[in-house]
């Protein structure tokens, strides 16, 4: 558990803007931070990748505080898998369709690389990307795709396996291939920002319940005082030995 610099925080991807006024609002009301992000160390200028609490550190920032505190996670203690959506209506998709930059395929058994798997309720189809331009990675082109996608639809449900049952006016979208850890570095490393509710992230020994006060991030700490603090709490803290998979 460190307190580190905002600044030396990066994020991988977006906020939800009405969960950032949530999260905004409850750290007013509480001064309080429940539960503490979780990060790991980056390579380079004692920066940290964030993994777990992007609304969290986005509302600190904009509320003026300097200072966070972190889990630190180790590389072997984290895997990183990519969410499904489940949409609903069609105007995205008809969206999707009159794209120039993207096409809509029935088979995509001679496809290599990146593409969106789009399931309803009557047919499985694909969408893959027209590149027009050289793209310098494979998380570049999940990027590319994946926002393209995801940005043609406002609302939309999290699932790891959905079913859709013949009633339901709805579509899952699914990711192929789903990032991975090494994505999650080079995304924070450039200051590139994924949408959204896509990367799905599994630790374990996740601290809960730490109640750290926000006096404390406001600017740094005397060291015994932040000390004495996790002494006291971490005795009463929840730990999770299973692997907690985070959907902030």
């Amino acid at each position: 558990m460190k307190l580190v610099p905002l600044a030396k925080v990066l994020p991988h991807e977006e906020c939800e803007i009405n969960h950032l006024t949530s999260i905004k609002e409850q750290l007013l009301a509480t001064r309080t931070l429940f539960n503490v992000p979780v990060a790991l160390p980056a390579k380079r200028d004692e920066e940290y990748i964030l993994l777990d609490g992007t609304h969290r550190v986005a509302a600190m920032r904009e509320l003026g505080y300097s200072f966070v505190p972190l889990q630190i996670a180790k590389d072997e203690g984290v895997k990183i898998g990519t969410w499904s959506h489940v949409v609903s209506g069609r105007e995205w998709l008809r969206e999707l369709a009159r794209g120039t930059d993207t096409a809509i395929v029935s088979d995509v058994r001679d496809i290599r690389g990146v593409f969106v798997k789009i399931q309803t309720p009557a047919d499985v189809t694909f969408l893959v990307g027209k590149e027009h331009h050289a793209v310098r990675s494979d998380t570049q082109k999940k990027m590319s795709l994946f926002r393209r996608v995801s940005l043609t639809y406002t609302t939309y449900k999290r699932a790891d396996a959905p079913i859709l049952t013949a009633h339901e006016d709805a579509s899952m979208v699914s990711f192929v291939p789903g990032y991975s850890l090494s994505d999650v570095r080079e995304i924070a490393t450039f200051r590139i920002r994924l949408p959204p509710g896509i990367t799905r992230v599994l630790y374990g020994g996740r601290v809960l319940n730490l109640n750290v006060p926000l006096d404390f991030c406001f600017r740094l700490p005397d060291s015994t005082a932040w000390t004495d603090f996790l002494e006291q709490r971490m005795q009463n803290a929840r730990f999770s030995a299973e692997e907690v998979f985070n959907c902030e």
